[in-house]
């Protein structure tokens, strides 16, 4: 689970679990990326349910239920329950409780968050980036009610790394956004995290540092030497690279800043050092019939086929794959095993094929702890590989409005550069959809 409709969804299953007998002991934040495989081992014993997540577990997870367009390594004996809705929260409170679980209200407004539909509703940068509530006389009670839960879905943001914050958010939260809101406070003042006055604050620090960093400049070629933080607008398309400051207890980052910044925008090429390009349409304009046309999904690909064959070019080992894949594991965590491998990868993967006995080496390698592995370990797993190609397609994925190209990274040297690339020709595609 992760940010709003993960913490819903949750709380949802809880529910919907305890109407059973089954009463939830724990919970665990999982994450794209290499927090995925940080995740605990489940214990003995228990029911193991994973919720708002497209990439299944090995078989050790007994129900998995998400609604994003598609699902990866869902081993047999795991029962699903997979529909393409707005929320996952939506479809455990609503349609797998068979009795509503959260109000409709509250499920209404997790569902706009997750699919970012705040034109419709009137939603504006500071709607969603407020971290205090306080109720608004010249307001009904339905958009009180709306404002506190974007209020609500800014903390559990601000304070979402927290140590054991979403964990017990979720074991102590009833199914609504009023119980949802209320703990959050109470847990963030009990533990002494940044009140909502300090993290406003902090928020008009943010927003005043990227105005600054706003560059004037028409030549789309200037991307390649932009810096971190630093934005640039081309038209009604704008391009930024990273954010600055991060780390600092004086500002508090935001998504939708550069929408607030450039109010302009209709759609954002976003570039992350991490190996990730997203691109993605300005959330609070109402879409006009030109916009609503372009499917950035499919922009995306034709944005990859341009670098497809620089990338099919470059191997990336199973040994590189697991140890990425690994930073944040330890002894105690479920790791990046073979079947995770083959989900991903089976389709494209060289140096599997052959004898069983080197499959099954390899397979049992592969599921050990890489910080256990001997470099002949380590040595065999090099001789496994697919191409940067399939790596990055097998992790990228969008829809209509929004889109990622990720895990660049594994490019390995240089691959910043190409980040850098493929956002010039992002937005030339853009630009030549629009003429």
């Amino acid at each position: 689970m992760t940010t709003l409709d993960g913490v819903s969804s949750a709380i949802a299953i809880k529910n919907y679990l305890s109407r059973y007998g089954i009463k939830t002991i724990d919970t665990h934040v999982i994450q794209y990326g290499d927090k995925e495989y940080a995740v605990p081992k489940p214990k003995d014993k228990t029911l193991h349910v994973l919720v708002d997540f497209a990439h299944g577990k090995d078989a050790v997870m007994h129900i998995h239920t998400d609604h994003h367009e598609g699902q990866v390594g869902v081993s047999k004996g795991t029962s699903t329950s997979f529909v393409h809705t707005p929320s996952n929260a939506a479809y455990i409170s609503s349609v797998l409780n068979k009795s509503d679980a959260f109000p409709q209200e509250d499920l209404q407004l997790i569902s706009m968050v997750d699919s970012a539909d705040f034109a419709k509703n009137n939603i504006t940068p500071d709607d969603v980036m407020r971290s205090a509530f306080n109720m608004d006389s010249k307001l009904d009670v339905s958009r009180n009610r709306m404002m506190m839960g974007l209020v609500c879905n800014k903390l559990i943001l601000a304070y979402k790394n927290k140590p054991q914050f979403m964990e017990r958010l979720v074991m102590m939260a009833n199914p609504s956004l009023i119980s949802m809101y209320n703990i959050t406070k109470y847990l963030a003042k009990k533990e002494g995290y940044r009140t909502p006055e300090e993290l406003q604050a902090a928020m008009d620090n943010y927003i005043g540092i990227q105005k600054e960093k706003m560059s004037d400049t028409d030549n789309i070629r200037d991307i390649k030497s932009i810096k971190t933080g630093e934005s640039m607008q081309f038209g009604n398309i704008t391009v930024q690279y990273g954010s600055s400051a991060l780390m600092s207890p004086k500002v508090l980052y935001d998504r939708y800043t550069v929408f607030k910044n450039h109010p302009d925008s209709v759609y954002l090429v976003m570039m992350w050092p991490v190996g990730l390009l997203q691109i993605t349409k300005n959330p609070f304009r109402k879409k006009t019939q030109e916009s609503s046309n372009v499917h950035l999904g499919e922009l995306a690909q034709r944005v990859l086929e341009k670098w497809r064959s620089k990338l099919q070019s470059n191997e990336v080992s199973l040994e590189y794959i697991k140890r990425t894949f690994e930073k944040k594991a330890n002894e105690e965590s479920m790791g990046f095993g073979f079947k995770d491998f083959l989900a991903l990868f089976e389709k494209y993967a060289k140096g599997i094929e052959g004898k069983e006995w080197w499959r099954n080496m390899i397979a049992d390698i592969t599921d050990k702890p890489y910080s256990e592995l001997s470099l002949k370990q380590k040595s065999i797993l090099r001789k496994v590989s697919v191409t940067a190609w399939d790596v990055i397609q097998a992790q990228s994925g969008g829809h209509k409005d929004i889109t990622n190209i990720s895990g660049l990274n594994f490019i390995g040297k240089g691959y910043v550069d190409i980040i850098k690339g493929m956002a010039v020709d992002a937005v030339k595609e853009l630009q030549r959809i629009q003429d």
